[in-house]
């Protein structure tokens, strides 16, 4: 088959043998990963947090990196060396009170089975809109976003087991809570699991509410002229838009009075489910056949725009749950958040360039309009998760989302950058989704609490025990040996439970501290140098200019050389003499 697939030419430059090679090679790559799909790395799953911090404990005698995951985020950065903790079968119901409006769950929950357990109760999350189905600890690492805001502000507490240190203290089980821990929360919601391994969630509940929608076909032109007044007129906005069409999919969505909702019925969920599934279908089959063929890929895009505009169809006009669920491979695609007046201009920005670049355009964009600022603080807040994507400047916002550049087909960097660059001028950040790289450079310059995350990350896990499943590349620079060995030699005493929340701001300090005393060292002998330096400069060139001085007024005759040379000396020393009472008042 690879034969088929390249030819060489006089010049040596290779090429795709057209059509019929880039179908063989989409089709094995297709037949690859359906049944012939082999799980990278070693996975382990537990069952308990006592397996948890077992497992914690041989890898830490081992020296070897741990990636927790809920087992529900789609993510292709795993090797065969990993050691990839799953948590998906910790997925049980731990509590439930009605009056207080709590639910404590397991991290291998997932939030439909957990939606699906409140309604009962007639209690929902504080979560609205079209997310992904994953699993509690999966949407908690990432910060997973809804048209109601994010899932952080619904945590109240978390029970984790703490990865401890290689000298001194090993993984053991803690509780963290807004009140209690906010800097240890703020890192651990959207934290990639990265600072603990969460296995128990606290969330506040509120009362089940129902919602209507109401969807449409329309113009771009028509919502680019009409905006202002457009995302007023409910409660959020779904819009679904394929950039080759003028036609666009617009859902309104706004709150139902229970006494006169009408309930969606058996055939029309079906005739909805079909079709949804007929889409992400039409999607798969697009992405592994026909990403090379733009002709082919235009025209199932258009399956696909049509299929969903039947699933919106269907549901229009009905009660719902305020939450629709959607498949987890969504995350594979990239989030923007953005502010929301910059979005009819961007818009027209995305049509421009799909026009310049079809091969690209493979499937439709969905925008969503966020409640508020999308990722405000509820009151049982005290902080906001570190590396949550948040506006700086706060208002309305809303969310697109596109899986155009996905790794699968082999995306041309220079067009990605070139999309994202639109964003970035309007004012866009980009969200937590699959496969994404990142630095520790970038993440600085993108999160302005960065360096807060850090911190906490170096204080509970310094010796980089947590590895992130969720991203590829690097997100944290573990401390040198040698500020980890003098970090582990100041951390004997073995800490109680809740003594963490009370010692961070003393380590953080004592941190801080430690860098400044280190570049207080550096300034000091870069400053010695460089007065040494000046000092000797200043000799020589004063000794010289005096010197020359003298040496112009004299006579030249052998007689005085002896004189000459005795008052060049005596200048020599008078001038060391001052240039070091300079030198010793500027160090003091």
């Amino acid at each position: 088959l690879d034969s088929l697939l390249q030819e060489k030419v006089k010049d040596g430059v290779e090429m795709t043998s057209g059509l019929f090679g880039s179908l063989i090679a989409s089709l094995r790559k297709l037949v690859e990963s359906l049944f012939y799909y082999k799980p990278k790395g070693e996975v382990l799953l537990p069952r308990c947090g006592e397996d948890v911090v077992e497992i914690l404990n041989q890898a830490r005698d081992n020296s070897s990196q741990v990636k927790v995951v809920g087992g529900t985020f789609p993510s292709s950065s795993a090797s065969k060396e990993d050691i990839i903790l799953n948590l998906q079968y910790m997925d049980k119901l731990l509590g439930l009170d009605v009056h207080q409006q709590t639910v404590i769950v397991e991290p291998g929950m997932s939030l439909s089975h957990l939606c699906g357990i409140l309604e009962t109760v007639n209690l929902s999350l504080d979560l609205a809109g079209p997310i992904p189905d994953l699993s509690v600890v999966d949407a908690v690492a990432i910060g997973l976003i809804g048209s109601s805001g994010s899932l952080a502000k619904n945590i109240i507490s978390v029970e984790v087991v703490l990865p401890g240190r290689l000298s001194g203290r090993g993984p053991e089980l803690n509780s963290w809570s807004w009140t209690t821990n906010p800097a240890q929360m703020s890192a651990l919601v959207t934290g990639l699991g990265l600072v603990a391994v969460v296995i128990a969630v606290t969330f506040k509940c509120i009362p089940l509410y129902r919602v209507s929608e109401v969807s449409y076909l329309t113009s771009l032109r028509e919502i680019l002229e009409s905006w202002s007044l457009v995302h007023r007129t409910s409660l959020s906005q779904h819009l679904i838009w394929y950039p080759f069409s003028e036609l666009v999919i617009l859902t309104h969505t706004s709150l139902l009075n229970r006494n006169v909702a009408v309930s969606q019925s058996f055939v029309n969920r079906r005739l909805s489910d079909c079709s949804s599934a007929i889409a992400n279908g039409v999607r798969k089959i697009n992405l592994f056949l026909f990403s090379s063929v733009p002709l082919l890929s235009s025209v199932l895009a258009r399956i696909q725009f049509i299929s969903l505009w039947s699933v919106a169809k269907n549901r229009s006009d009905h009660a719902h749950t305020p939450t629709s669920f959607s498949s987890c491979d969504t995350v594979r695609g990239a989030t923007w958040l953005l502010p929301l007046p910059s979005l009819p201009p961007l818009l027209s920005s995305i049509s421009n360039w799909s026009s310049a670049h079809p091969s690209v355009v493979s499937s439709p964009l969905h925008i969503t309009t966020l409640r508020g600022e999308g990722a405000e603080k509820s009151p049982q807040h005290h902080g906001r998760p570190f590396l949550q994507p948040n506006l700086e400047e706060g208002g309305p916002s809303a969310t697109v989302w596109y899986d155009w550049f996905l790794a699968d087909s082999s995306p041309d960097p220079t067009e990605v950058a070139q999309f994202e660059q639109m964003f970035h001028s309007a004012g866009g950040v980009k969200c937590w989704s699959g496969d994404r790289i990142v630095s520790p450079l970038v993440l600085s310059a993108t999160f302005l609490h960065y360096r807060e995350w850090c911190q906490v990350k170096n204080e509970i896990d310094p010796d980089y025990l947590l590895a992130s499943g969720y991203v590829q590349g690097s997100v944290w620079l573990p401390l040198p040996a040698k500020d980890r060995t003098k970090s582990n030699k100041s951390s004997n005493v073995k800490p109680k439970k809740g003594d963490l929340s009370q010692s961070t701001s003393r380590d953080i300090s004592h941190q801080i501290s430690r860098d400044m005393s280190m570049h207080s060292r550096e300034f000091s002998l870069q400053s010695s140098r460089d007065i040494s330096l000046a000092a000797s400069r200043d000799i020589s060139l004063a000794a010289s200019r005096d010197i020359s001085l003298q040496a112009s007024r004299c006579v030249s005759p052998l007689s005085d050389l002896a004189a000459f040379r005795k008052q060049g000396s005596t200048i020599i020393r008078s001038e060391e003499r001052r240039v070091g009472k300079e030198c010793r008042s500027r160090w003091s």
